[in-house]
């Protein structure tokens, strides 16, 4: 079949570009959007010139270029301290660019700048576009059918903008754009609507070699799809992942059909031989979590990778999992999760930074996990069901908890039971996987099942309670959400099942897990020592958040800052308000603390009046020693009251001073080895 030969073809054109792998997705009838902007022409125009130039520069010694009263190996390399008044003779200067070139690049060069957000661009195509969308405005407009930032007039771009990917709002367009409901997206009237749902292969990697032989390290992989009435995305999941996994690696597809209507075998278009695929079908709604399970149990390949339902990984996207778990069996391995758009079944939004952004989580301490960034290899939380697992291990630490329902608070106890039991988690920054996020205006994005009410925090609560029934019963049943269990201290929660398997292993306690992640917990401030209000009168207002009243570590949003009057109580007897802060963040050299976090909470103080969700390694603030609030990664900047603004630390004119320190539970709790091992590396 056409499809049967889709790894090997791909293998075969590494090199090409993604117009040729996109071509070959609509001779294949399955529809494509191809795009070919000017602004794409000209960077590349300039990187095809700058490579025949490459070759001249290799003779540097022999070959130069007079840029004025000045001779250099190249243009680029022209004495550039008065830029363009330096770049003449041989050569010219793109101002747009801020760069020396000959003639011919200089030909090419846009004539102005665009600002995107609060970038300038050559072009709009050359935006930032680490966020692809959220770093695309000002003059210009996200255009979702090219995946592309362009000039918010461009026709694409101007019908999104002005149709908002609305049915209503694009037929209210007077003329140039139209609906087209296969791809939910108000197009221009130049584009072509698809008659079936788009699916493209995955494209080429350039970076990517594959081992030689391709099943060098001598494991295959069980992908198992959890699909509860995913009847719009699993066929292209399925094509997907066959089409990224070459066959020598590929041992199965398994979906497990979670009660969808109609069943998902009968609207699947091909042979599932020919994708090495298994129905594993339930006439009853299982949930996400035993769904998981389930195909976990159908398995019989060496590693098991559990995917969502609608994801598209990317060429190379095996190698890390299958030569990780050779290496150590008892390793797990997660991708870098980007962003998948299922209306054009385009991929985007693939992290700048090798640091595993898209990938790690830490835990907290309401049993919530939030997005972590860092130079090691280590995952301390996996983000959910997106992991390559070995399968022997993965039944040896008893496999998914059987009592959770529905989905979340499985990837928390998942990853602490892999710490504990002498495995580990790491992140394969080069392993992407896009991924279809839930959008609130895309109706095509919503959940597709029904969640038993109150089943995620009743699963938080087993997890925690498991692992670290201290840390449960003295910080996590301070939350509200977990306000049930504060009679019986969760007594009540059977967690035996969990408990089982770690007790056969012998497994670490949760103490060890805190202080092999201690640049988190310790040096990143998460545990504090000492927690305070923040008072700038001595104790008549005090700084606060102004839209999070409560405790809690959820919401991935920033919020502002607020003056009000002080909470007339300790720490201790408090249970809600955000008026209490302590130091947290690693500073430059590693340890705690560069800077202020509102207690209970995920936000750190930055300027402007704003904080912002921590991020472990910056976002300075601190109460000097001679009473100054100061603020953000800028020189001399400060907090004055009354009213609460930001000025220069010279014009600053009140003293602010901590109120009521206390220590808190969830240092209180700590051992007193541990604490002192901690007090001893400060």
């Amino acid at each position: 079949t056409i499809v049967g030969g889709v790894w090997l073809f791909i293998s075969q054109i590494t090199n090409l570009d993604t117009e040729v792998l996109r071509a070959i997705a609509a001779d294949n009838k399955q529809g494509t959007i191809v795009a070919k902007q000017a602004a794409d022409a000209q960077v590349n125009n300039v990187q095809q010139l700058r490579k025949t130039n490459a070759t001249s520069n290799l003779r540097r010694e022999q070959v130069q270029v007079k840029c004025g009263g000045h001779l250099a190996p190249s243009c680029q390399e022209c004495p550039q301290g008065n830029g363009a008044g330096w770049c003449h003779g041989e050569c010219s200067w793109c101002d747009s660019r801020q760069e020396c070139m000959t003639h011919a690049e200089a030909a090419t060069c846009p004539k102005h700048k665009v600002m995107c957000g609060a970038h300038s661009a050559p072009t709009c195509a050359e935006c930032p576009q680490g966020h692809g969308p959220e770093w695309c405005n000002g003059d210009c407009s996200w255009c979702d059918e090219h995946n592309v930032c362009m000039n918010k007039e461009d026709p694409c771009a101007k019908c999104q903008r002005l149709g908002e990917n609305d049915e209503d709002k694009c037929k209210a367009i007077e003329s140039g754009c139209a609906w087209c409901g296969m791809v939910n997206m108000c197009l221009s009237e130049e584009s072509t609507c698809p008659t079936e749902p788009v699916w493209l292969p995955p494209e080429a990697e350039p970076w990517f070699t594959p081992p030689d032989p391709i099943d060098k390290y001598g494991k295959t992989l069980s992908v198992v799809l959890p699909c509860g009435n995913e009847v719009d995305f699993f066929e292209r999941t399925i094509r997907s992942v066959y089409a990224a996994t070459p066959p020598e690696v590929l041992h199965e597809i398994i979906v497990v059909d979670d009660n969808s209507s109609p069943p998902l075998e009968s609207l699947f278009h091909f042979d599932p031989a020919d994708y090495k695929l298994k129905f594993v079908r339930s006439n009853v709604t299982l949930g996400l979590i035993d769904a998981k399970h389930q195909g976990a149990e159908a398995s019989s390949g060496d590693i098991i990778v559990f995917f969502d339902c609608h994801v598209k990984p990317a060429i190379g996207y095996w190698e890390p999992f299958v030569r990780e778990i050779a290496d150590n069996p008892k390793r797990v391995v997660v991708p870098a999760i980007t962003a998948l758009n299922v209306d054009t079944w385009v991929e985007s939004n693939r992290p700048q930074d090798q640091k595993g952004g898209s990938s790690k989580c830490y835990l907290t301490f309401d049993v919530d996990f939030k997005w972590v960034g860092d130079e090691t290899p280590w995952v301390p939380i996996m983000s959910g069901g997106l992991l390559a697992i070995g399968r022997e291990w993965f039944f040896k630490i008893g496999g998914h908890d059987q009592a959770m329902k529905g989905w979340g608070g499985e990837n928390i106890d998942l990853s602490l039971r892999i710490w504990r039991c002498g495995g580990d988690i790491v992140a394969a920054t080069k392993s992407f996987v896009g991924h279809m996020w839930r959008v609130d205006n895309k109706k095509n994005t919503k959940v597709k099942y029904k969640i038993p009410a109150n089943s995620a925090t009743l699963n938080r609560a087993r997890a925690i309670a498991a692992h670290a029934p201290e840390f449960f019963r003295h910080k996590t049943l301070t939350f509200g959400m977990f306000s049930k269990w504060k009679d019986t201290g969760g007594s009540d929660l059977d967690v035996e099942s969990i408990q089982a398997p770690m007790k056969e292993l012998q497994c670490k306690d949760f103490e060890w897990y805190l202080d092999f992640f201690k640049y988190i917990y310790n040096d990143g401030g998460v545990i504090p020592r000492e927690v305070f209000q923040i008072t700038p009168d001595g104790g008549k207002t005090c700084l606060q958040l102004k839209k999070q009243q409560h405790f809690s570590f959820q919401g991935n949003k920033g919020d502002d800052l607020a003056i009000g009057p002080c909470l007339n109580v300790t720490g201790l007897e408090a249970t809600s308000g955000t008026q209490f802060w302590h130091k947290a963040n690693r500073n430059k050299d590693g340890r705690c603390c560069g800077g202020l976090r509102a207690w209970n909470t995920g936000q750190c103080l930055l300027n402007n009046l704003k904080t912002s969700l921590c991020n472990m390694y910056d976002q300075p603030a601190e109460i000097t020693a001679e009473g100054l609030l100061k603020v953000g990664d800028k020189n001399n900047r400060c907090l004055s009251a009354n009213p609460l603004r930001e000025t220069s630390c010279n014009d600053a004119t009140d003293t602010w001073k901590k109120l009521r320190p206390f220590e808190p539970q969830e240092y209180r709790i700590l051992s007193q080895e541990l604490k002192d091992k901690w007090n001893k590396e400060l």
